[in-house]
């Protein structure tokens, strides 16, 4: 990624989440993972209904979870612009 001067990377593919984080949840919903160069682990990005499944599901720590609001994707912009 920094060779190719990209700074940060959404993935919104199951399967990509799946391999990336340990996740199994089948999300109804609204999900994404960025990960950034600047941050050793991934930002994983779910809806509060999957949320309490990506605890214990991933390897990821407590703050690198994040609950999206249930109105849809465009939150996600925001969430990554303000972090």
């Amino acid at each position: 990624m920094v060779r190719q001067d990209i700074e940060a990377l959404v993935v919104s593919s199951l399967a990509n989440i799946a391999y990336l984080t340990g996740s199994i949840v089948r999300h109804s919903g609204p999900q994404g993972l960025v990960i950034s160069i600047r941050k050793e682990e991934p930002t994983f990005i779910v809806r509060r209904a999957d949320f309490a499944a990506a605890i214990y599901q991933t390897y990821l720590e407590r703050d690198n979870l994040i609950v999206s609001p249930e109105t849809g994707w465009p939150p996600l912009t925001l969430m990554v612009t303000t972090r």
